[in-house]
């Protein structure tokens, strides 16, 4: 099996990091091009009225708590509804979606526990480049679903910066936790990186030790 190019299996693991409006658009290659749009514009309304929940503290419960962490209700909900939208039953949304925020909030953990944390001026800044990204030309009719969904496009950037919160953490956890691997292990392959974090993700799930308290049905 071939090599890894440097950087390659880094931009397949930050995925983990929240799925967002955008994020959407990793699984677009199962839709076709109208199924695809379709699905978006769904996905843009889902987002958009469970941050307007969560602002508003219309709903604020819990659906499971770990040593260290929380995992609100409406996200467990969010990433039920994505892994539906992706054309999974219902039966493998709710064991993918249990599965994805768990680890999710467990790496952020151990983000947080190794000096990942980021600043408001970090946030700032990457929300920037994530504009300019949006700004270009192909990308107006992306644009223009996400300004239907959220309202307005400043709420949708209120949106992207409570993200990021979480976000940009895990995703330069997970980088550096990449740069590690490929250091110590030469010419490391795609599967062997995915494999390695797979035990890496499982591990942290196991230690922080969740208990769902919320629902799952």
């Amino acid at each position: 099996m071939a090599p890894m190019n440097k950087g390659k299996m880094r931009s397949r693991t930050i995925i983990i990091a929240i799925i967002g409006v955008v994020g959407f658009l990793f699984i677009s290659n199962i839709f076709t091009k109208r199924e695809q749009q379709e699905a978006f514009e769904k996905w843009s309304v889902i987002v958009a009225q469970n941050f307007k929940k969560m602002q508003s503290g219309e709903e604020n419960s819990i659906y499971a708590k770990g040593k260290h962490t929380k995992i609100p209700q409406l996200e467990y909900d969010q990433m039920v509804a994505y892994y539906k939208l992706s054309k999974l039953s219902e039966e493998e949304a709710k064991k993918e979606a249990d599965a994805y925020v768990k680890q999710r909030y467990a790496i952020y953990v151990k983000a947080i526990e190794n000096g990942y944390d980021v600043t408001e001026q970090q946030i700032n800044a990457y929300i920037e480049e994530l504009k300019k990204d949006m700004g270009k030309e192909e990308n107006k009719k992306t644009v223009a679903i996400i300004k239907k969904a959220f309202g307005s496009e400043e709420l949708y950037w209120e949106y992207e910066k409570e993200l990021c919160k979480i976000d940009l953490p895990v995703r330069n956890y997970i980088n550096e936790l990449a740069k590690e691997y490929e250091k110590s292990h030469e010419k490391v392959t795609e599967k062997e990186w995915n494999n390695k974090f797979k035990t890496m993700k499982e591990q942290f799930v196991k230690e922080e030790q969740f208990e769902i308290v919320g629902k799952n049905s």
